[in-house]
């Protein structure tokens, strides 16, 4: 009774970043939390063709990337390998998911795949592709947030900005690879995937107003010519934009850093005020008024 319920936040948050979360280089995956595949080079070709090895790390309640590179590695090794077979799918599926996500994955094929008639007997159905498909939705909507896929794409329309730090051509890749990870979302399809249209004005709207404004200036509208004319028009700005050069609190001479010490230049001064007889003249200007010498006063 004492636990809270959770305040929905005020503004989008993604499921798929734009940037990808860096992974720590020290940290290795055990032996045991990898499974490798042989795949062929070239998909259909026979048994003696050239082929590579594709390691994937064992997926168990993972993040939301994870299991998108864990969909794209099943996808790369049924379309390599030539796997068609629905039990083969199953099986490969299987041998990577791990604890609560394969619980979940065996849960759903059997409930998909058994059915009881009037008799109360159970009857065994045929395992299709869309048995796999919704089989591995089951698992997808233990990992994702609730209403993913449409947080995603309201995300992209609305929210999503270019990173300083990320260049034009970077941030298109970007954009392309979430376009191309939304069919993987729980019940997504490649119908959920922007259009080339669509694509061209989420990145129109990403990019600084000051990009537009210069746009606008030069009468470009980017939904009316391709991607490629996009990046060339962003990659001039960004080769033309100035330098920001940040202003440093301490005096430079020469490239050598100066070291102010407060508690000198105040005893200095204190001292000078004290003592100082002579009377400074300042001239503003040595071309109008005639240099006068310092008079020094003694008592």
């Amino acid at each position: 009774m004492n636990d809270t319920i959770p305040k929905k936040a005020m503004f989008l948050i993604p499921p798929l970043p734009l940037i990808e979360e860096t992974k720590d280089k020290d940290k290795k995956p055990k032996a045991t939390d990898v499974i490798e595949f042989l795949l062929k080079q070239r998909a259909g070709s026979s048994a003696k063709a050239p082929t590579y090895k594709l390691k994937v790390t064992r997926f168990c309640e993972g993040t939301v990337s994870e299991w998108i590179e864990f969909r794209k590695a099943i996808a790369e090794l049924w379309r390599q390998n030539g796997i068609t077979e629905v039990l083969d799918k199953i099986a490969s599926i299987t041998s990577i998911l791990r604890g609560d996500s394969l619980t979940g994955f065996e849960e759903k094929v059997q409930e998909l795949t058994t059915s009881t008639n009037d008799a109360g007997d159970i009857e065994v159905l045929e395992a299709t592709d869309e048995t796999v498909t919704e089989s591995l939705n089951a698992v997808a909507h233990m990992v994702f947030p609730f209403r993913a896929l449409e947080t995603q794409k309201q995300w992209m329309r609305r929210r999503m900005r270019k990173p300083k730090e990320l260049s034009i051509r970077k941030t298109v890749a970007a954009v392309g690879r979430l376009n191309n990870s939304l069919p993987l979302f729980p019940n997504g399809t490649e119908s959920d995937k922007f259009t080339a249209g669509e694509i061209l004005e989420i990145l129109e709207w990403s990019i600084p107003e000051l990009w537009r404004t210069k746009f606008d200036l030069d009468g470009y509208v980017p939904t009316e010519f391709n991607k490629e004319r996009f990046m060339t028009e962003c990659k001039a700005i960004e080769r033309n934009m100035p330098k920001v050069s940040f202003k440093s609190n301490t005096s430079t001479t020469n490239g050598k850093t100066v070291t102010h010490k407060k508690s000198q230049g105040v005893k200095n001064r204190a001292s000078t005020q004290k003592h100082d007889t002579t009377a400074k003249f300042t001239v503003p200007n040595t071309d109008r008024i005639q240099l006068i010498p310092r008079i020094n006063v003694t008592f």
